[in-house]
């Protein structure tokens, strides 16, 4: 974990793709080793591209080598599999990269990391691939619709055949598709600080590539912009990176500052849903920021002191556990309560990518006994007059609709009013997620 050198940018992507810890998401050590690294700009741009992409179609990219290895996937070391991956990514997907550069720096890896037997193995596997692509053709050719799309899009069959009891066959395959998009950065504009005029004007004085949100009016969408502490703005707190979706489901609250309401926000960090309260609440609002990890505390605080919003108070305590939050709050009741919950993520899988390797068959149903639980939880600090926005970044009905309305069931004094629902089947459709808005009956 402490490796801060390497000789070339697929040096670096090997390093990450085969010495991330499991509790460590891949992008967090990637974004660890490039910080340290002295690899020139256009070699850490490359190391990125590598190691998300390979993450992104290691399905596809193991499905090839054990097309063409003489020995089953499962009988080689994770070292070797890593090497033939960003081999195989830079042949079949990157069409800037020559193919005996491909070839012969993933050989060196081998070498390197391995021995002179699995260079050889290496070489004669990638040049296999080269010369038999027929070989590959033949084995798709054979699959039947599911597989073929297990394939082509790199999803996991069994996570593809969950979505298709919901979704039909072309929604699913529209999604997976969208999955493998390089995912754009969206911010929301603070537009009490600057107008979304202004601040893209600035943005193009600068040199930084960016689109107006055909999704929401305080949002766009930045390219080119190098790093996101360099964009204009950034320290005066101007914007905060957030989605289209979370901003519209946020927006189901009708926050105004026609007067001050007490507001907790459950499972806060990184903090884009409590800024936009802050944004738009009146300024002798309370509003509580709360999440159970110390880590996300921190990250939540440095936001919002960036954002400058000093009357949120961040506060660790568990969610879902209601002698936690009643020791912090005894009775206080809250007008607004947001409960954006721990999810499978299936509506960000364009983002984090890895998510679609690491998820379980039944990590839905011990997701929404969790949800159910912090939602439910939540429901005791409501004022009767209160909102409560439930929130996930997921497409999967086990998380959201059913929860919601096992939720009504066991709290009968509560009513849905208002629900919110995105499906990423277009490549500029926003993030996944659904949203719910409830309330007691009076």
């Amino acid at each position: 974990m402490k490796k801060t050198e390497f000789a070339h940018a697929r040096e670096l992507a090997f390093y990450v793709l085969t010495q991330t810890p499991s509790s460590m998401l891949v992008s967090e050590n990637l974004d660890i080793q490039l910080s340290r690294t002295s690899l020139s700009p256009a070699d850490k741009r490359l190391a990125a591209h590598l190691v998300l992409n390979c993450v992104r179609r290691k399905g596809s990219l193991d499905t090839i080598i054990g097309c063409y290895s003489s020995f089953p996937l499962d009988t080689l070391t994770p070292a070797i599999i890593a090497v033939l991956e960003l081999g195989i990514y830079q042949i079949r997907y990157m069409d800037k990269i020559p193919v005996f550069a491909a070839v012969n720096e993933s050989v060196e890896l081998a070498r390197k990391y391995g021995s002179k037997k699995s260079a050889g193995f290496v070489n004669a596997v990638l040049r296999e691939i080269i010369r038999n692509p027929q070989k590959l053709e033949s084995h798709v050719k054979s699959l039947g619709p599911v597989e073929k799309m297990s394939f082509e899009e790199s999803h996991p069959i069994w996570l593809i055949e969950h979505f298709l009891k919901v979704y039909s066959f072309e929604q699913v395959s529209a999604l997976c598709a969208c999955n493998n998009l390089l995912p754009q950065l969206t911010v929301r504009i603070d537009t009490r600080k600057i107008s979304v005029h202004d601040f893209i004007e600035r943005l193009t004085g600068s040199g930084i590539g960016c689109v107006p949100s055909a999704i929401h009016p305080d949002c766009i969408r930045l390219m080119d912009f190098g790093s996101l502490n360099g964009v204009p703005g950034y320290n005066e707190g101007w914007f905060v990176v957030q989605d289209e979706t979370p901003v519209a489901i946020t927006d189901m609250l009708s926050i105004s500052d026609s007067r001050p309401l007490d507001m907790l926000d459950l499972c806060a960090a990184p903090g884009g849903k409590t800024t936009y309260l802050a944004q738009y609440a009146h300024p002798a609002s309370r509003i509580w920021a709360v999440d159970r990890s110390e880590k996300k505390i921190a990250v939540l605080k440095t936001t919002l002191d960036r954002m400058g919003y000093t009357h949120v108070v961040p506060s660790a305590a568990d969610a879902g556990n209601y002698e936690s939050l009643k020791r912090l709050f005894g009775d206080t009741r809250f007008d607004v309560i947001v409960a954006d919950v721990p999810c499978s993520n299936t509506g960000v899988l364009r983002k984090r990518a890895e998510v679609r390797w690491r998820l379980k068959e039944n990590d839905f149903e011990r997701l929404s006994k969790t949800q159910c639980t912090i939602l439910k939880t939540a429901s005791s600090f409501l004022k009767p007059s209160g909102k409560l926005l439930y929130s996930t970044c997921s497409i999967d009905p086990q998380e959201n609709e059913q929860v919601v309305e096992q939720v009504l069931k066991l709290v009968p004094a509560l009513k849905c009013t208002s629900r919110y629902f995105n499906l990423p089947v277009q490549p500029d459709s926003g993030d996944g997620g659904f949203g719910a808005v409830l309330t007691f009956n009076e």
